[in-house]
């Protein structure tokens, strides 16, 4: 006999004919209107949301309690009607049989929440349709991640060589590094844990630099997805992010809350992961979320902007006349661009790494004059005579006391040398207001 709550009902049991006495659930319903700022639901003190629900009968008290919630918790379906369906453990905790609590929210004003309680003995078993489902596709040349669409239990069988899945490379098969150590390379392979247990990620010891890889994974087992399984799992985990997100989209697009809430399709979630992989790429190591640096050498990595040179204060003209020497070198680092001052053609800032510069030049002048920055222009020629494509910004100086700043970001290769360029009137002599400054921002 199985022993659950007060309603009895006729369980069927293998035999023919043989029937046995058991306990069943009887199903409740509840609503509840929240106060702004709760952070639970009380089910011996509810609110009836008389006027949204008013043919609502509201379950009692004494019957709340019966339906011992804390024991048949996977019973409950929990729905905001601002949020929509809750998850336990994720959205909601069952504290007592009498109290659920909120997790990561609080409640808003006149917000209602209502539970069904089923009557069918939640047991956390579900039957699900299963198929051996094998993967192929090409692993390009300098990777060794290769996604699969059905996810898979890292390390089974650690005695094993092969897991959960069974992998072939250009026809011959793989086998799996001892223990699935991703630090004991002693196959060929090993399965990408991200913490969860969970895998979706063949990550190969090497990879081949030049040809693109012909890869066939197969599951060793029967592959089922379920509600609670590990695809919804992930799912799940972003949840409370999205459900924050959503309300912010709706305002700024003016789009009701309900267009966003559209499930993701296997398309989507391909996209999604392969994007990922793109940007693991891209990290220092594997795994580590921080992304390579430019010191690395790797083009398009982000750059810590370290590489610089700022001068001040007007000095004189190099001798070929329309370039400025700038007399104190205020700061610099890095390697990626080089000061070099010459008596003829001024000051040079020499281009050591391709990359995108910011570059910023304040220049006053006894009287209103014209001058920019030039890249590998003629110093012997005004600024504004040099070649177009030579002059990066012109600007007009007002007067020895109003400067007007200039300002320019372009893209520059190793090589390139930038100046300060002056037109027919030179800046006043040993004027402080004199400035340059150039930074590297990307690294190409």
């Amino acid at each position: 006999m199985i022993s659950a709550r007060s309603n009895l009902s006729i369980k069927k049991r293998d035999l023919p004919n043989q029937k046995t006495p058991a306990a069943a659930i009887s199903s409740l319903y509840f609503a509840h209107k929240a106060t702004v700022g709760d952070t639970g639901i009380n089910l011996a003190s509810l609110v009836n949301p008389s006027a949204e629900m008013p043919n609502h009968i509201q379950p009692t008290a004494t019957q709340l309690n019966g339906a011992n919630l804390l024991f048949s918790q996977n019973n409950l379906i929990l729905t905001s009607s601002a949020r929509g369906a809750l998850i336990n453990k994720m959205s909601y905790t069952v504290a007592s049989n009498s109290l659920i609590q909120f997790v990561g929210f609080t409640a808003l004003a006149g917000e209602i929440f209502t539970g069904l309680i089923t009557s069918a003995l939640a047991t956390g078993t579900r039957v699900v349709s299963s198929a051996v489902a094998p993967v192929t596709g090409t692993l390009a040349a300098t990777q060794t991640d290769f996604p699969v669409g059905t996810p898979f239990r890292a390390g089974a069988f650690s005695t094993a060589q092969v897991g959960e899945v069974m992998v072939f490379l250009d026809g011959l098969q793989q086998y799996r590094n001892t223990g699935n150590s991703n630090v004991t390379l002693d196959g060929n392979y090993y399965e990408v844990d991200p913490g969860s247990g969970i895998s979706r990620v063949i990550r190969f010891n090497t990879a081949d630099p030049v040809n693109a890889r012909a890869v066939t994974v197969i599951y060793t087992n029967a592959v089922s997805e379920r509600p609670d399984g590990s695809q919804m799992a992930a799912i799940e985990a972003i949840q409370g992010q999205v459900n924050t997100m959503i309300p912010v989209l709706a305002d700024a697009s003016g789009q009701p809350q309900s267009y966003f809430r559209a499930a993701p399709t296997g398309q989507d979630m391909k996209a999604f992961g392969d994007k990922v992989l793109k940007l693991q790429g891209l990290e220092t190591t594997p795994g580590s979320g921080l992304p390579k640096l430019a010191t690395t050498t790797v083009a398009g990595a982000v750059v810590v902007p370290n590489s610089h040179i700022s001068v001040d204060t007007y000095n004189s003209a190099g001798s070929n006349t329309y370039s400025v020497l700038f007399a104190n070198l205020t700061s610099s680092a890095g390697t990626a661009i080089t000061r070099v001052v010459n008596a003829a053609t001024g000051d040079g800032f020499v281009i050591n790494e391709n990359g995108i510069y910011a570059i910023t030049c304040c220049i006053a002048s006894t009287t209103t004059g014209y001058y920019g920055i030039s890249k590998n222009g003629d110093t012997t020629v005004q600024i504004y005579n040099i070649a177009t494509a030579n002059a990066l910004i012109i600007g007009q100086a007002v007067s020895s006391t109003l400067p007007i700043p200039l300002s320019v970001t372009v893209p520059l290769i190793a090589g390139d040398v930038i100046r300060a360029h002056t037109g027919t009137v030179l800046p006043a002599s040993n004027n402080a207001m004199a400035r340059f400054h150039i930074v590297q921002l990307v690294k190409q």
